[in-house]
């Protein structure tokens, strides 16, 4: 609807961040018992406007079992040293899991 003019900037914006509030309380208040799975993932988002699809994936892939991290936007973040700085992340993660 955003792009045919029939909501404004604003609108677009309470209607996604509510959207996306609802699927984060989901997170919290889920009262089905997964059993955790050995599965990680660290969920990411080159742009701000992926950033609400990049939360929803990390929310599902908890509910499912996983062992889900949302870092956010790293849109303005990337350099050379950001994949080692990642592979640090990754590796202090698995560590405390186990």
């Amino acid at each position: 609807m955003y792009d045919r003019g029939k909501i404004s900037e604003s609108e677009k914006l309470l209607i996604s961040t509510t959207a996306l509030d609802l699927v984060l309380m989901t997170k919290f208040v889920s009262t089905i018992d997964t059993p955790k799975l050995k599965a990680y993932s660290i969920i990411v988002s080159g742009s701000e406007e992926a950033t609400y699809q990049a939360k929803i994936a990390s929310v599902i892939l908890h509910l499912m079992g996983w062992n889900s991290l949302y870092l956010g936007n790293v849109e303005n973040k990337i350099d050379p040293f950001f994949d080692i700085d990642i592979q640090r992340l990754i590796t202090k993660k698995l560590k405390e899991e186990d």
